[in-house]
């Protein structure tokens, strides 16, 4: 069994406080995504992603009265839950970085 190098435990350190960081430091990618929501554009864009997830939840209601069968139908229905919440998570992400900013920055 090889034995434990002495840097071990200071790599592992090192990677619990990247994995935790202080809460007053700010992630690049925070600032930019809490800047961004407060852009016109980030009210376009979640506009268009909004009318994105109704024409995905539309297309079940054409299949239904197309008569498609019930197994694609069903596989549709899967399809577009999980399109639909992948668009709610983009979302989510630009309001979740303005508020982490907002929060540290108080």
């Amino acid at each position: 069994m090889p034995a434990i190098k002495p840097t071990t435990f200071v790599d592992f350190k090192e990677v619990v406080k990247k994995a935790n960081p202080p809460e007053d430091e700010l992630e690049g990618s925070e600032v930019a995504l809490a800047s961004l929501s407060s852009t016109e554009g980030w009210l376009e864009l979640k506009k268009y992603i909004n009318n994105l997830k109704t024409e995905i939840n539309s297309l079940n209601k054409q299949l239904m009265a197309n008569g498609a069968a019930f197994e694609e139908i069903g596989r549709n229905a899967v399809v577009s839950q999980l399109a639909s919440d992948l668009l709610d998570k983009i979302i989510q992400k630009v309001e979740d970085a303005q508020e982490a900013v907002d929060r540290r920055r108080k």
